[in-house]
């Protein structure tokens, strides 16, 4: 399997600068870190030159980035540094929108580190509970092993892709929240979406599931405070995928005025994009931006890491019965 590491993606959170201003500069600066070498000085160099034109830098060769040239004269960068740069920058696709060049980016992002977490598994990872195996007949150390991978892989996929979706949908159209509610942690909003003279303040859910009662009522809260607090404000809810019949109760029967405060699924999407449909344009560019990361599909990869910690396990235990194993757990 290639080594998801080394293809130009590899950027820390604290890169990723609100606004859509800056949308442009900070992608510039997002793919040229990736170099070894180019900080954000030098990736803003980049940019100027290429007038913070993105078609331009994506179809630059080897030749135009040789000739960015430092005020003294000499080559801003070394020969090294342009192929890697290349090479950083050749999954990008061409010809399109920045905020789509960003759900590209993001989208390959995750799936490179949810591919890292499945490698980099081990059996001291888990915390195996002995008393649950032998109540759901997990009856071999196989099955042990499988499920506490499967749980482990799901719990970190679940997490990230909040955390990705999220900013997917803030360089869909958005920008972060600027004010906080303090003291009421878990009912701040996460992006603000203008359209027109109304700033929409939207509480992020990956899905139509994720809130119980509580929740909702500090929900209410929240909307009610920023709307009182500010002028031409609405707080809504949104929600990342979804249809409305499948929003449940605990959502519905509590949320004020919901039918109007709630934006779910493609409503959501086309809502912070200004585009019709665009939920098709996400689908084609995440499923675009796996291409080339792993060899086989993640449920192989998955079952494969399974096949491998099941092998470690059997050549250090003294007889591999599951009894054995569980009792190193209890």
């Amino acid at each position: 399997m290639p080594d998801p590491r080394l293809d130009g993606f590899q950027v820390p959170d604290e890169h990723l600068i609100e606004g859509q201003d800056d949308n442009i500069e900070q992608f510039f600066v997002v793919v040229c870190s990736n170099v070894s070498g180019i900080g954000p000085a030098t990736a803003g160099a980049i940019a100027v030159d290429f007038e913070h034109d993105l078609q331009a830098f994506l179809q630059a060769d080897k030749e135009r980035f040789a000739r960015i040239k430092k005020t003294s004269g000499a080559p801003l960068l070394r020969e090294a540094q342009i192929d890697d740069l290349l090479t950083a920058k050749e999954p990008i696709p061409k010809g399109r929108p920045i905020e789509e060049a960003w759900v590209f980016y993001l989208g390959r992002k995750f799936l490179q580190e949810q591919a890292i977490m499945v490698e980099g598994l081990s059996l001291d990872n888990f915390d195996i509970n002995p008393l649950l195996a032998k109540a759901l007949t997990l009856d071999t150390p196989g099955k042990v092993i499988a499920f506490n991978v499967y749980q482990t892989v799901t719990r970190s996929v679940v997490t990230s892709w909040g955390n990705a979706v999220e900013t997917m949908a803030k360089y869909s159209g958005c920008k972060d929240n600027d004010v906080a509610i303090e003291g009421q942690t878990g009912t701040n909003f996460d992006l603000i979406k203008s359209l027109g003279e109304t700033d929409y303040y939207i509480q992020v859910k990956s899905g139509p599931n994720t809130m119980n009662v509580g929740m909702v009522t500090s929900l209410n809260r929240a909307i009610e405070r920023i709307e009182r607090d500010r002028d031409n404000v609405e707080g809504i809810l949104g929600m990342t995928y979804g249809k409305r019949e499948r929003i449940s109760n605990q959502i519905t029967a509590n949320l004020r005025d919901a039918d109007t405060k709630m934006k779910i699924g493609r409503e959501f999407w086309d809502f912070i994009s200004e585009r019709e449909n665009y939920h098709k344009v996400l689908f084609s560019l995440l499923e675009a931006s796996s291409s080339g990361i792993l060899s086989e599909s993640f449920i192989d990869l998955i079952e494969n890491k399974i096949i491998e910690l099941v092998e470690q396990w059997e050549a250090k235990s003294p007889s591999g019965s599951i009894d054995d194993m569980l009792e190193n757990y209890i």
